[in-house]
């Protein structure tokens, strides 16, 4: 029973941190009541999934398989805790790096077609 019980604490990940059984209806505004608000629900179902079906494996195959999904699901539930605890420290970096990366591409398309423009018309 206490294996049921794991199992499906696991599955749920983080949404089980922010919100209680007897908790109060929902308001309109969020409350931030703990760091633990911002996990994803693809990654904790994913991770549940993939750790779910890595202990079938090494309970059918009897051990010789199951170990890569079993590793995989448990990572990933790791993962979604600490984009929850430190998603304003990897968000924001990953945000600028994108920007900067896509700022550039732009200019050197744009350099490219005023190169192809001016190079391509003769207008003497």
């Amino acid at each position: 029973m206490k294996y049921l019980l794991s199992l499906l604490l696991l599955l749920v990940g983080c949404a089980g941190t922010t919100r209680g059984w007897l908790s109060s209806p929902p308001s309109i505004v969020p409350e931030v009541t703990s760091p633990v608000t911002s996990c994803s629900p693809m990654l904790g179902w994913l991770g549940g999934i993939c750790t779910l079906s890595g202990m079938a494996l090494l309970v059918i195959t009897g051990g010789k398989m199951g170990w890569r999904p079993l590793v995989g699901g448990i990572l990933f539930v790791i993962l979604n805790y600490a984009l929850a605890l430190y998603a304003s420290w990897f968000f924001l970096p990953v945000v600028i790096a994108t920007g900067a990366i896509s700022l550039a591409w732009a200019g050197k398309i744009v350099m490219d077609i005023y190169k192809e423009k001016t190079n391509g018309c003769n207008f003497k």
